[in-house]
């Protein structure tokens, strides 16, 4: 669709690396951003804090890609759009 409108479109992938001493060191510090902040007391209301806190952190260690902390890489694209006649970086 961008290209019928004169557009080029370019793409740019890459791998996001997140590191951590340990799974539960990822999960601790994640406890202060706000999506976390804004659900735990609902979580908590429900009596589902423990539950929702034990499977994250299985996922974490069944993804984690480094065996003495944590680490795992996660892909990312961009996609770039411009006008076909705009300067070439």
């Amino acid at each position: 669709m961008a290209a019928r409108h004169g557009a080029r479109v370019r793409w740019h992938e890459g791998r996001l690396l997140i590191t951590a001493s340990s799974p539960e060191d990822y999960l601790n510090r994640q406890e202060k951003h706000p999506m976390s902040m804004s659900m735990r007391p609902l979580l908590e209301r429900a009596g589902l804090s423990d539950s929702v806190r034990a499977e994250a952190l299985a996922v974490l260690r069944a993804g984690n890609e480094q065996p003495d902390a944590f680490g795992v890489q996660s892909p990312y694209r961009v996609i770039e759009l411009q006008p076909e006649d705009s300067a070439t970086s």
